[in-house]
């Protein structure tokens, strides 16, 4: 629909028509507007020569002239009204209009969620300028005009006020931004929150707390709360007036499921939530130095629906020389919880994960501020706590099947299985650092794989790190060790063009060889499956008119085909190599390496076609950009 004045609907029947008298002469079809043109063009021709063949004085022609003016305006408007209604006859065709009003409606509101994702916010409007019918379901239907969007200065006041209007009882979804051009309809919009089911408000500190002044006292039908403060209007971080009291106390609103706070500081010490609230996301300001840890838990105790949790910079460090956590009273369970977030140093992260008892299948994604070797053990034997499954039946096993590495995070996680009474189901595990496997954080690495069954692990997927991440001596031996322990693999998957050390490791012999042996062991024992993706095959050559190239640095990942036909030479026991999106692919090196391994698998199509990555990568700071 790409225009108001556009005609749409095609189902094999004619055309919903224009039947708006108001834009009937602005966008209806050519061939239904040839009554009226005729007409028109006649009355100008008669207003034209009428002066040159009237016998009667000049004076008294045009004396006449505005008679027979309305004379043929009322003509025009009788053909005109008499078009309206057989186009309206000829619309009861459509199957479209054959639905009930409120069926219509219906369909509208499933529209508009599209429109305005796809082409803005107030596209869809033009659904009320295809015809009458269409009109009057639309401003008939409240619940199209409920969502109140405010985040630009050019957005139009009397549009907002428009929209009030035709909400009529509906429940809002309100969204704010504050700009002077619409400081002056705020207290209307808040007067409405009474009847809210979605607010989101962002502004500035000031202008937060003076909307806070113009809130309604209750607000019933309020099932979603997000309140930002402008990160770049910061008062001190202690500004006792940024725990936002008001609002906070909408949080006890019994219907209220989901709050997100961003930058304002809560007081976790009250109760301040409702009992069935089931999402909760906080940010603090960085540097604000966190709540007590007890004060959260203490505040966790009565939300038991929680689904959801995320706390960004709002667990208070521990002291970073600590032996020993901090005794906990009693776990508590949060039995309906399917994502945890934290992001804190590891100490913090460790010591609230101590706190909560949780299904196995929870989604668990840590960001470690800081974390330090004499930490480590502390850190470690927590989050393995909470990654491996004991039962009596089987014993210790891995709640995952795949490990996902690269620079710096490391992912745990089980591929989706339908098949079996007792197939998993898809979870994650997610531990976040700079440089994981750079040189000040690989002992996090070191000390993490003793403590995980991970003979369990089927898949190893391997994303190269950008090239400003080089791996230290110190990361690759961390490496070697790892890699060494998962013997249960059987698929590698190389996403970027490795480094030389990882091409090492899997071709690497284990260290502990029998001598009367003839067939050498070499680590990944049970690996029969590389899958290559998103790898560059080639580089351009360089210009030979170039006197001194650039010498490649150490640490650079090598050639690729070399390597990949070297490990499969190598290793006899690979069976399969996928290519997906490599560019840069040669028939010849595809001959090669069909000469060292049983099936090459390669869709040269794919090369053409960006590759949308499945990885799930999480970004410190937007955690929605996640999951």
């Amino acid at each position: 629909m790409d225009s108001a004045s556009t005609t749409l609907v095609n189902l094999d029947t004619p055309s919903v028509r224009h039947t708006r008298p108001s834009d009937s002469n602005s966008g209806a079809p050519d061939h239904l507007m040839s009554s009226a043109r005729f007409v028109k063009d006649l009355f100008e021709t008669v207003v034209r020569l009428n002066p040159y063949y009237d016998d009667s004085p000049v004076a008294s022609s045009a004396a006449r002239m505005p008679a027979a003016r309305e004379l043929l305006e009322a003509e025009l408007a009788t053909l005109e009204h008499a078009r309206l209604q057989v186009l309206r006859s000829m619309n009861q065709e459509v199957l479209i209009a054959l639905l009930p009003p409120e069926v219509l409606g219906q369909v509208f509101l499933r529209l508009v969620e599209g429109v305005a994702r796809d082409r803005g916010r107030y596209q869809w409007l033009s659904i009320t300028w295809v015809c009458h019918h269409w009109r009057t379901v639309a401003l008939t239907t409240p619940e199209l005009w409920s969502r109140i969007v405010i985040r630009r200065s050019s957005d139009n006041v009397e549009r907002t006020k428009v929209f009030l209007e035709r909400s009529k009882a509906a429940s809002l979804q309100i969204i704010i931004a504050h700009t002077q051009e619409l400081h002056e309809l705020m207290p209307e919009i808040l007067a409405q929150v009474n009847r809210a089911e979605s607010l989101s408000l962002s502004s500035s500190l000031e202008t937060l707390l003076e909307w806070e002044n113009a809130l309604p006292t209750v607000a019933p039908r309020l099932r979603r709360l997000h309140i930002r403060r402008a990160p770049h209007q910061f008062r001190p971080i202690r500004d006792t007036r940024s725990s936002l009291s008001t609002f906070m106390a909408i949080c006890q609103i019994p219907a209220l499921s989901v709050f997100s706070s961003v930058h304002t500081l809560i007081d976790w010490s009250t109760n301040m939530f409702a009992p069935c609230l089931t999402r909760l996301s906080v940010q603090y300001p960085s540097g604000s130095g966190g709540a007590p840890i007890s004060d959260v838990i203490r505040a966790f105790t009565s939300l038991p629906q929680l689904e959801f949790i995320q706390l960004d910079d709002v667990l208070a460090p521990l002291p970073e020389n600590a032996s020993n956590l901090p005794r906990i009273a009693m776990p508590l369970k949060l039995l309906h919880l399917k994502e945890v977030k934290l992001g804190a140093t590891a100490l913090s992260c460790a010591h609230f994960l101590q706190h909560i008892i949780y299904p196995a299948s929870t989604v668990t994604a840590l960001t470690f501020t800081t974390v330090l070797p004499e930490t480590v053990e502390l850190v470690t034997t927590v989050l393995a706590s909470k990654i491996v499954l004991r039962d009596s039946t089987n014993g210790t096993r891995m709640l995952f099947d795949t490990v996902f590495v690269d620079g710096e995070r490391i992912f745990l996680y089980s591929e989706p299985s339908s098949t079996g009474a007792g197939a998993l189901t898809p979870h994650k595990f997610v531990i976040l650092l700079p440089y994981v496997l750079g040189v000040d954080h690989s002992f996090v690495l070191d000390a993490l794989w003793p403590k995980l069954p991970i003979r369990d692990v089927t898949k190893l997927h391997v994303l190269t790190p950008m090239p400003s991440m080089r791996p230290s001596a110190q990361s690759q031996h961390s490496w070697s060790r790892f890699v060494a322990a998962l013997s249960g693999v059987e698929e590698v998957v190389l996403q970027g063009n490795p480094f030389a050390y990882v091409f090492s490791s899997l071709a690497a012999p284990q260290d502990s060889q029998d001598p009367s042996s003839a067939k050498i062991r070499y680590i990944l024992p049970n690996l029969r499956r590389i899958t290559v993706y998103d790898v560059i095959f080639r580089h351009e050559d360089s210009d030979e008119s170039e006197q001194d190239p650039e010498p490649p640095l150490a640490a650079d990942p090598p050639p690729f085909v070399p390597e990949l036909i070297k490990i499969c030479k190598t290793r006899t026991d690979i069976e399969v190599v996928v290519l997906k999106w490599c560019f840069k692919v040669l028939e010849e090196d595809i001959e090669k390496l069909q000469e060292v391994v049983s099936r090459v698998e390669w869709d040269r199509e794919d090369e053409h076609q960006r590759p949308e990555y499945p990885q799930d990568e999480v970004d410190d700071r937007n955690w929605d950009s996640w999951y």
